[in-house]
């Protein structure tokens, strides 16, 4: 039903959109926002392990469609995902179908009302949130692969201040009810999910204090000097609590180093580094970056030292060197953006 829904919306805009300024005899494009755009990617991810007891070969490949809609009442944002995954132990192949977020925004900057399913990054952390009350779970090496929100009302409210040492603050208030794709969020019997988050920009420092139905937690990031940046979070859920700490340092001549501990306190310690490199040698438009995580508690470790390139036509090619308490391997990701 969700799928129709979206096919509709999509038909019904772009029916709206053509032929209403045809008898007008100018191009609209150059003079008005698009009311419907779409743009997306597709993407070949492919890894290699050498082990002790066998080679592995996996891949997960995905293609990802997102439209924009901004039409009388619509400001909607669909944004879906078809995956196919291979592996080469299991000899088995999958795919499925992925709705990552489809939101209709009401009201303005100062003030929104926002409905739909979404994604609800809450913390400060690179590798981890101890605030993701409202967030699946994520790989500490690509949390950007984390895409698929769920359902829920947000309310926000944004206001700044002059002469004042709180310089900007944002209430937001959401609410989650319980649906097929919202029961990661439920404790046994749970009904709903609700939380609430205020913002707070006081002495050129990000603050933010969450309170959920049965969670809370706090974070914090400033600038300690000019290209340092330190941050931390608590967050504390019935049964377990955890913290990070960490820090995100950039030079002058474009080395960026982000390093963090995470405490979990129920699935474990780790340390995360990541080390790039913009343009090395005068090579524009790529980049050198290493990525490390250990677990403090059994010693399992992985690290990628790779490049990748951006074609500046939507093309970016990205190869890794990897090894992992397994063994090692390599990481082939070639990426189109449309």
């Amino acid at each position: 039903m969700i799928y129709l829904f979206n096919f509709a919306l999509i038909l019904f805009s772009s029916v709206a959109y053509s032929g209403e300024y045809d008898d007008l005899g100018f191009d609209v494009e150059s003079f008005e926002k698009k009311t419907i755009e779409f743009k997306g990617y597709a993407r070949i991810d492919y890894t290699f392990l050498d082990t002790s007891v066998r080679d592995k070969q996996t891949s997960l490949n995905e293609f990802n469609l997102q439209t924009d809609i901004d039409k009388y009442v619509f400001d909607i944002h669909n944004d879906l995902s078809i995956y196919y995954k291979t592996d080469s132990i299991t000899k088995e192949s999958s795919s499925h179908f992925v709705l990552n977020s489809l939101t209709q925004t009401f009201g303005e900057e100062r003030f929104s009302l926002e409905v739909g399913k979404k994604v609800e990054r809450w913390g400060k952390g690179y590798s981890y949130n101890s605030l993701a009350f409202f967030e699946r779970q994520k790989d500490p090496i690509f949390p950007e692969l984390a895409r698929e929100g769920f359902w829920m009302g947000e309310a926000q409210m944004t206001k700044s201040l002059a002469d004042s040492a709180i310089k900007n603050y944002t209430l937001t208030v959401l609410g989650a009810p319980r649906t097929k794709d919202n029961d990661y969020l439920f404790s046994e019997g749970a009904q709903s999910n609700y939380g609430a988050k205020i913002y707070l920009l006081i002495w050129d420092i990000d603050f933010d204090l969450i309170v959920a139905k049965d969670s809370y937690g706090t974070d914090l990031s400033l600038n300690l000097v000019e290209g340092l940046e330190v941050h931390g979070e608590y967050g504390k859920l019935p049964n377990s609590e955890s913290y990070l700490l960490g820090f995100r340092y950039q030079s002058i001549i474009d080395t960026t180093i982000v390093g963090e501990y995470v405490d979990t306190h129920q699935d474990g310690r780790f340390h995360y580094l990541k080390v790039t490199q913009k343009e090395p040698f005068n090579w524009v438009y790529s980049n050198v970056y290493l990525l490390y995580t250990k677990n403090t508690d059994d010693d399992s470790y992985r690290s990628f030292l790779g490049v990748n390139y951006d074609f500046k036509n939507g093309l970016v090619l990205d190869g890794s060197l990897l090894k992992n308490t397994q063994g090692k391997g390599i990481k082939a990701l070639v990426q189109y953006f449309f």
